[in-house]
């Protein structure tokens, strides 16, 4: 099965005669509900055609992502492409060679579409459908609700000169919940959802979760700055995660030697408690499954750490090929044009054994974390120094017991170090969004960490 614009976009780079060339095209058709004050204030249709190739010519490599009315002025966009591959070439600066991307028959599925999904995107109007209900949940007790509600289904081609054409399709449902009380907008609650079937969302507790925790923010105390027990929610911990993979998990970084894995491989560096990989295929059923990268090269589950221990980063194909090793089928996945070395894009931090209460009878005096942002893991990335902000339901722990808001707190620690205090998991994992443009999921559980450190806080 194919579509017009693969079928013209291979014409029109057989017609140029590069040296090689390699395309993708993403076919993305979904329905969005933005809602606000327990009401929906935007319903909206999305459908979307991305074209992203690449050109070898002269020696040198150029690429080019085009949508919308880009796609009108094709022949002409490729052939300034092929002019800029050809420039590249004279600086003598291009890619030697280019990725020989996979040709091989694999046994991946590659149709991850849920029928449920499918259904409602042909009955415009039957994404609200639940909303009632998760409404009322709210109101009930004096709060607001808002975020959004989006269900799409995405169909991506991958093409090359050397003879690869390869699909998949999938599904996805995502919901993000804010709940804020309705006489004061700094109180306020967070959950969210994700998965690529239906049934992975349930509304009614997403808006239980962050009604809860409104509702206990509305009792506020101040805390001191320092060292603090802490029980970071998956939200939390994705986005620490999110960052160390960018910063420590990929060839590029070992290459650069900014992760902190340089000259580690083998050593303990975490708690024996971390297992942390990369697992496309999502076998734990959970997530946005995908069975090869941009490049057509299959997806590999990576580990990355096990029981603490350090054993490896992800690879594409140009940063495996100067390592002297095979890709891992992470090659960038188009959510930044400018990133053209390897992401990771399907985090998973295994389990333990424990209950959220467990946890929490664990804690003498900390804090429980719901999620953080404005986090900057740049401050020395071998280190995983980062400083971030709590948001939507920090509160104080005493002796097991969840208490009252602590507000707004600003966390300054190497996350290498803090990942070596970590105590206890939960057996629960969630699905947490990453990315941006390009939407995949963390498979994450809750996380006791002793000893985070906290410079500063603020009312909010």
């Amino acid at each position: 099965m194919t579509i017009p614009v693969v079928d013209k976009a291979e014409k029109a780079l057989l017609a140029l005669q590069p040296d090689h060339f390699s395309f993708s095209v993403k076919d993305l058709r979904g329905e969005v509900v933005r809602y606000a004050n327990n009401v929906v204030t935007q319903s909206s249709s999305v459908a979307n055609l991305q074209l992203i190739v690449r050109i070898w010519a002269g020696g040198g490599v150029a690429d080019i992502t085009l949508q919308g009315a880009g796609l009108e002025d094709l022949d002409n966009q490729l052939r300034h492409t092929m002019q800029r591959a050809v420039a590249v070439g004279r600086t003598g600066l291009g890619e030697d060679t280019p990725p020989d991307a996979s040709t091989e028959a694999t046994d991946l599925a590659t149709d991850y579409s849920d029928p449920e999904i499918l259904e409602c995107l042909r009955s415009p109007g039957y994404i609200t459908d639940g909303l009632v209900p998760f409404f009322a949940r709210a109101q009930s007790d004096r709060v607001e609700l808002a975020g959004r509600l989006e269900h799409r289904s995405t169909k991506l081609f991958l093409v090359n000169s050397k003879g690869l054409r390869k699909d998949f399709s999938q599904t996805c449902a995502e919901a993000q919940v804010i709940a804020v009380d309705e006489h004061d907008d700094y109180i306020s609650g967070y959950s969210a959802g994700i998965g690529h079937r239906r049934s992975h969302l349930a509304l009614t507790e997403l808006a239980d979760r962050a009604v809860q925790k409104c509702v206990r923010a509305r009792t506020y105390v101040e805390v001191d700055k320092g060292a603090y027990d802490v029980i970071l929610e998956p939200e939390a911990v994705t986005e620490v995660l999110d960052w160390l993979g960018s910063i420590g998990l990929t060839g590029k970084s070992l290459e650069d030697r900014s992760s902190f894995m340089t000259g580690r491989v083998g050593e303990t560096v975490m708690s024996p408690n971390i297992t942390l990989s990369d697992d496309a295929l999502c076998d734990h059923g959970l997530g946005l499954p995908q069975p090869f990268d941009l490049e057509g090269t299959p997806k590999q589950r990576v580990v990355f750490v096990e029981n603490g221990v350090a054993k490896g980063v992800a690879w594409d194909r140009n940063t495996a090929r100067r390592a002297g090793c095979q890709s891992t089928g992470h090659a960038n996945n188009g959510d930044f044009a400018g990133n053209t070395g390897p992401t990771v894009n399907h985090l998973v931090l295994d389990g333990g054994n424990h209950t959220e209460q467990d946890l929490l009878d664990r804690v003498e005096r900390g804090l429980w974390i719901t999620r953080f942002h404005y986090v900057n893991g740049l401050l020395d990335p071998p280190k995983g120094m980062m400083t971030g902000l709590t948001r939507d339901g920090t509160f104080l722990i005493e002796n097991g017991t969840l208490g009252p808001s602590v507000g707004m707190l600003r966390f300054t620690d190497s996350m290498i170090e803090a990942f070596q205090r970590v105590d206890a998991l939960t057996r629960e994992q969630r699905a947490v969004r990453t990315g941006w443009s390009v939407p995949s999921a963390a498979i994450v559980p809750t996380v006791l960490i002793r000893g985070l450190q906290f410079t500063g806080n603020a009312r909010g």
